[in-house]
């Protein structure tokens, strides 16, 4: 019998059954272009009512700060954005970006017209007839009902020195916060710094840095020396003292307790260990928080070395204020030396007086309040030194109505046990940046304000020498693509045997 005789062949379909399952194929591919259909339509409809935006770019270039966003958030007064750029412009894109956040997140409070200075010539003849205008140039300006600012696109920006003009620095959110701040605001706070305590190069820088800090959020910082003053200035919304290195006379005392207590005003004072200041700590003391005759260090062990003192403090926010609320679990250095502080948390007698003091900063657990500090050799003594945890940072309020909904003017104070957390070398971190800026903010009463600041998206240069280039062109171009092409080559070979 032949293979061909085992070989059983199907009956072949009858005509009948062919437009039965033609009818089933057609209904099948009609339901899926059905479903596509109510697919699509339901993806739309949900990018449309329910979407949400990323920002994948490296440096989420177009994600706003917290500062701005609690801002956008708590805006009273309605602002119009007027884009008017070139097209061409090379920052037309980015700029557009970050306008339609602001827009994105103002609760429709910011509204965004993007003009082109070519082609919409008759809108933008209009708004000079309307508002005195003159729009020559890349800018972008805000209105308000009441005031009117116009800032160059030339201002979000730092461009190089070199004859390439390249962007290397786009400040464009810290810009923009700070001209919604004027344009919205009644009045520019004012911050004093007190002169007259510390060396006057280390003031000066100081002043600077923080005067660049508090100018994105429309404060202005002016000098204050007591010495030459009869009371604190009626305008002062902040005074701040940045470690003294002499105390603080009985008179002066004088000033800020009446500041304080009748101005309802706002102190940040920044102590400094190294100085007795028997008159500045008794005046801190008698509201909940008693600087200690200590010094915050730890001991660093190194193999074949004896045991070596630190004071660089580690140190941690702790969460349960307003002015830490969005830097919990983010840590910070403190430079040079730090004395510990006692706060009285639970006590009666400033209950009694509706002054609450609250720890903001809490050392490193290896860390301890030394009393023997002067002494070469440290260790950990329970009877006499201050143990962990160890307080850096503290707030006292006074004054605050029980019920958060009750709008009360209290009496603000931020204690720092450091002197330099503002750098008098001009290198002060931004960690250290936000937790001052959202301290004064939280004193002169701008909650909305306090948050991570606005990001400097810097460009950085690469410097390689003519030498190192040229190895790294050769890896490039010829020993990588090379030693790929021989993996490739010992793979095919392995395949065929």
């Amino acid at each position: 019998m032949g293979a061909t005789d085992n070989i059983q062949t199907e009956p072949a379909e009858t005509p009948a059954r062919l437009p039965v399952r033609r009818l089933f194929t057609a209904l099948r591919v009609a339901f899926q272009v059905i479903l596509v259909v109510i697919i699509y339509a339901e993806v739309n409809y949900l990018s449309f009512d329910r979407h949400e935006q990323w920002d994948l770019t490296q440096n989420r270039k177009f994600t706003l700060s917290d500062t701005s966003k609690n801002f956008l958030n708590n805006q009273q007064g309605d602002v119009k954005i007027i884009m008017a750029f070139l097209r061409s412009s090379d920052l037309f894109s980015d700029v557009k970006a970050l306008l339609s956040e602001y827009k994105r997140h103002s609760n429709g409070r910011v509204s965004l017209e993007i003009l082109d200075l070519s082609r919409d010539r008759d809108r933008l003849l209009d708004l000079s007839n309307q508002h005195g205008l003159v729009f020559n140039r890349n800018s972008i300006v805000l209105l308000t009902p009441n005031r009117t600012k116009v800032l160059a696109a030339e201002d979000l920006i730092t461009r190089s020195n070199d004859k390439n003009q390249r962007v290397v620095e786009f400040r464009g959110e810290e810009v923009i916060t700070a001209s919604l701040l004027q344009v919205t605001e009644k009045q520019q706070k004012k911050i004093y710094l007190l002169v007259g305590s510390r060396s006057a190069d280390e003031l000066l820088q100081i002043g600077k840095q923080l005067s660049a800090i508090a100018t994105t959020q429309n404060a202005r910082i002016e000098s204050l020396n007591l010495s030459t003053v009869n009371a604190i200035p009626q305008d002062a919304d902040a005074v701040f003292i940045a470690g003294a290195t002499v105390d603080l006379e009985p008179r002066h005392i004088d000033m800020l307790e009446n500041y304080w207590n009748e101005q309802h005003g706002g102190l940040l004072i920044f102590l400094n260990p190294t100085v007795k200041t028997p008159n500045l700590n008794a005046f801190i003391r008698a509201y909940g928080v008693a600087p200690q005759d200590d010094r915050v260090l730890s001991v660093a062990s190194i193999p074949g070395m004896a045991l070596k003192k630190t004071f660089n403090v580690p140190a941690a926010f702790i969460p349960g204020s307003p002015i830490t609320r969005n830097l919990a679990g983010i840590n910070l250095q403190l430079k040079g030396q730090s004395q510990s502080l006692k706060i009285f948390t639970d006590n009666e007698l400033m209950e009694a007086k509706k002054i609450r003091p609250l720890p903001l900063m809490v050392a490193g657990s290896r860390f301890w309040g030394e009393t023997d500090y002067q002494e070469e050799v440290a260790a950990f003594n329970s009877k006499q030194d201050n143990p962990p945890p160890v307080y850096t940072a503290a707030s006292i309020e006074k004054g605050a109505a029980d019920d958060p909904d009750m709008e009360i003017s209290s009496s603000r104070m931020v204690i720092v046990s450091n002197p330099d957390l503002i750098d008098p070398a001009g290198n002060t971190s931004k960690t250290n940046a936000d937790f001052t800026m959202a301290s004064l903010n939280w004193m002169i009463d701008r909650s909305e304000l306090i948050g991570i600041s606005p990001r400097k998206l810097t460009t950085y240069t690469l410097d390689i020498e003519p030498g190192d280039l040229s190895l790294l062109q050769t890896l490039a171009i010829f020993i990588l693509p090379g030693m790929a092409l021989i993996f490739a080559g010992a793979i095919r070979m392995l395949r065929r045997h």
